[in-house]
């Protein structure tokens, strides 16, 4: 869970099912993590802010606009 303003988790879910020791800023964690984030990272590209399949044959609005 990455919480950019807030305590971010990771847990290690086989040895700590109840989500007791949160492993996010441990050292030995930071490989994990930073994996983690990168595919965090590629999933939020991939998926986000989709452009249309198809360009509207009217075209854009003059700027500025008419009042």
């Amino acid at each position: 869970m990455h919480r950019p303003t807030g305590v971010s988790e990771l847990y290690d879910l086989e040895k700590d099912p109840r989500e007791t020791v949160n492993l996010f800023e441990v050292a030995q964690a930071a490989d994990l993590r930073m994996e983690l984030m990168s595919q965090l990272l590629d999933w939020m590209v991939l998926t986000s802010d989709v452009t249309p399949g198809h360009v509207d044959s009217r075209g854009a609005p003059k700027f500025p606009y008419a009042m």
